[in-house]
């Protein structure tokens, strides 16, 4: 009986550490995710102010962007 309770131990130990490990494995992958997600936040306001300038400009300067633009292609 005795035996039987120190492999059950010695499997609880292990496979606590091995939850464990894979603990570690899934916060580094959240905390990656985060990251991205932070990235693509910064992004995406990046976009939304370069939008906003777009916005403002005047026909004339949508005139001379689109011809160095075009110029742009030629090259």
């Amino acid at each position: 009986m005795e035996d039987n309770t120190n492999e059950t131990i010695e499997d609880l130990a292990y496979l606590s550490e091995q939850l464990l490990k894979i603990n570690e494995k899934m916060m580094t992958r959240i905390a990656n995710i985060e990251r991205k997600y932070l990235k693509m936040e910064v992004y995406l306001i990046t976009l939304q102010q370069k939008l906003q300038e777009v916005k403002k400009r005047t026909p004339e300067q949508e005139k001379h962007l689109l011809e160095i633009t075009n110029i742009m292609k030629g090259l």
